[in-house]
């Protein structure tokens, strides 16, 4: 008697069936709501499909990008930090002008739009640019392809001299050269400005902006009387299409 008692605790009631199943239901609803991976490509895809129209809507993003020929990636960028310099110089230092080409300008240049510098006999790397005017030297190039839009950087180099006046026999080239140090700093700050196309007319501006970072001073290059500096400066700019 004592093992027909066992045995029928073995077996397994109805309701202990029912539960089980029970229990297994549940277990199949929550692997059916753990979402699989080719869920998660297809709202990868649906997301890479938003910021290609918007891109297309905005003008700055999306997937196709119209590459300029040579370095006219950042042709665009380059003028813009240009003109922004030459227009908050006017305002900081008006009396800093040079004769060029029988028109009096704003007391800065670009060494490519302009003849050729001689360069110093010393072997210091500067040109023998004209003194009291800042000039911009374009050096590096790199684009950063990582990202939803290629972004461009471009060393660029300024550089400045001076003989001091002659009302002082040279003698305040030091105070000079000080002053050319300080209105290069404000000449950059902000470190940002609008981005032009100048090559319509009139100048059309593009969706984006140029920045750049804090310039880094060279050590003073003495040459007998003149004093010699630069400041190298990298500019940033997001190639639009087009560029």
């Amino acid at each position: 008697g004592q093992r027909q008692g066992q045995k029928q605790k073995q077996i397994p009631c109805g309701n202990d069936n029912q539960e089980k199943q029970r229990q297994g239901q549940r277990q199949g609803q929550k692997q059916k709501q753990i979402p699989c991976g080719n869920d998660n490509q297809e709202k990868q895809k649906q997301r890479q499909r938003q910021g290609q129209e918007y891109g297309n809507q905005g003008g700055c993003r999306g997937e196709k990008q119209t590459r300029g020929r040579g370095g006219e990636e950042m042709q665009n960028a380059k003028d813009s930090f240009y003109v922004a310099l030459r227009t908050r110089l006017q305002a900081i230092n008006p009396q800093r002008t040079i004769l060029l080409r029988s028109a009096v300008r704003p007391g800065i240049l670009v060494e490519e739009a302009e003849a050729a510098f001689a360069q110093a006999a010393s072997g210091s790397g500067f040109p023998l640019v004209a003194t009291d005017v800042f000039v911009l030297r374009w050096l590096g190039l790199a684009v950063d392809m990582d990202q939803a839009v290629p972004l461009v950087a471009a060393e660029c180099e300024v550089i400045y001299s001076t003989l001091g006046t002659q009302s002082f026999g040279g003698l305040d080239r030091g105070r000079a050269m000080t002053e050319m140090d300080l209105e290069l700093m404000e000449m950059l700050t902000p470190f940002q400005t609008a981005k032009f196309n100048y090559a319509s007319t009139p100048p059309q501006q593009m969706l984006t902006q140029v920045f750049w970072d804090e310039p880094v001073y060279t050590p003073m290059v003495v040459q007998r009387e003149r004093l010699t500096r630069s400041a190298r400066v990298m500019v940033y700019s997001y190639q639009e299409t087009g560029e």
